[in-house]
C-alpha cells in the first residue's frame, strides 16, 4: 500500500512538471533593445532573461527598463495570475527593483555599473484556450557616457572668474 501511494504521487509530481513554464534567455553583452512573444503553458510561469553591461567607463552608467504584458484579446480564453516582472543583479538575492499587475507590469532601474543582471518574470497561467497564450517582453537598455567638459567651457568658466577678480579688487580701491 506504501508503494502504490508513493507511486502515485510520483506519477502526479511527473505531470505536474509539464505545467510549467521556464525560459532562461541570454540577451549578451551590452544588449539593445529587445521585443519577443514568450510562449506559455498552463502552470508556473518562472522566465528569466539575463543580460551583462560590461567595458563602461569610470562615471559611465547605464540604464535597463521592461514593460512586460499578457496578450490578452477579446478572444483569448487565459489569464497569468501573480504577474510580476523584476531586475536583479546576478549573486544578489535582492530585487532592485519589481512590479506586479495582472495584466502588465514594468521596470526601470537607471545607474547601473558594469556587471550581471537578470529580468525575472514570474506568474501563474490559468485558462482553457491551449494556443495563444504568450505574454509579450519588451526590454530597453541605454548607457549613458558621462559629460566631459570641452576646452572652451574651462575657458568661458576662467574669463568669468577673472571678470569676477577684477569687479572685486576694483571696488575695493573705490
Amino acid at each position: 500500500m506504501n508503494f502504490k501511494s508513493s507511486l502515485i504521487a510520483a506519477a502526479a509530481l511527473f505531470a505536474c512538471s509539464f505545467g510549467a513554464s521556464a525560459y532562461t534567455i541570454d540577451l549578451g553583452v551590452n544588449p539593445l533593445d529587445f521585443n519577443q512573444d514568450i510562449s506559455v503553458v498552463a502552470g508556473s510561469l518562472d522566465d528569466k532573461f539575463f543580460f551583462e553591461f560590461k567595458d563602461l567607463s569610470s562615471g559611465d552608467t547605464a540604464s535597463a527598463g521592461s514593460y512586460t504584458k499578457s496578450k490578452l484579446g477579446s478572444n483569448l480564453k487565459f489569464d497569468i495570475a501573480n504577474f510580476t516582472v523584476a531586475l536583479y543583479q546576478v549573486d544578489n538575492l535582492t530585487a532592485l527593483a519589481s512590479d506586479s499587475s495582472p495584466k502588465s507590469a514594468g521596470v526601470e532601474v537607471l545607474g547601473l555599473s558594469n556587471g550581471k543582471y537578470y529580468f525575472h518574470v514570474t506568474g501563474n497561467v490559468t485558462g482553457s484556450d491551449l494556443s495563444n497564450r504568450v505574454y509579450n517582453m519588451d526590454a530597453s537598455f541605454a548607457a549613458t557616457t558621462a559629460p566631459v567638459p570641452e576646452p572652451q567651457s574651462y575657458a568661458l568658466m576662467l574669463a568669468g572668474l577673472a571678470g569676477m577678480g577684477f569687479l572685486l579688487r576694483r571696488r575695493q580701491s573705490v
